[in-house]
């Protein structure tokens, strides 16, 4: 039974959290068209948030390339990172920013809904190494990735079959061996 009240906090939690990122977000879109109506700076109050929503949606990582001319005959290129130029109220940066603030609400729209979907929560289990890499923000191939699941599968194939068919001796041996690990001083 407790192990049903942790996977309902555990979904619960993904899909309030999500729901409330979704939320600032928006109010984060409403300051900032405001801002660019009327040129009132209160979407700078929201900078920080932004760039935090930003890096937990994912999209964070959007340069805009910068060309302006130094006089001279000079010219000076660069790229910037979007959210470091929150708000902006130049043509290019606005886009920017709104691309941003889009792929964000459908970021975690699309968490908070598939937090309901027992799908969501089967693939997770099946293709745990897979995720706890691209969570890490690893970059490994997709050979490795492939290598790590299967590796998982087996265990689990091998995990599921032990303690079906040995059910009895693995609780006896969990009971009598956790105490004594427990009372074990180092």
């Amino acid at each position: 039974m407790k192990i049903l009240y942790f996977i309902l906090a555990v979904i619960i939690y993904k899909g309030l959290s999500n729901f409330i990122f979704l939320k600032q977000i928006n109010t984060i879109e409403t300051e900032f068209l405001k801002y660019l109506a009327s040129e009132k700076n209160d979407a700078a109050l929201h900078s920080h948030l932004f760039k935090k929503l930003a890096i937990r949606a994912g999209t964070s990582e959007k340069y805009l390339p910068i060309v302006q001319p130094l006089g001279f005959g000079q010219i000076s290129s660069s790229q910037v990172r979007i959210i470091d130029h929150f708000p902006s109220n130049r043509y290019d940066m606005v886009s920017g920013i709104e691309y941003i603030i889009l792929n964000c609400k459908s970021t975690f729209y699309s968490r908070m809904i598939e937090a309901l979907s027992p799908i969501y929560w089967i693939e997770l289990i099946i293709f745990m190494p897979q995720k706890l890499i691209e969570y890490l923000n690893f970059n490994e191939s997709v050979t490795f990735n492939r290598f790590l699941n299967i590796v998982w599968w087996i265990f689990c194939f091998i995990w599921g079959g032990v303690s079906f068919l040995y059910q009895d001796e693995l609780s006896s041996l969990i009971k009598n061996s956790l105490p004594n690990l427990l009372n074990q001083r180092p």
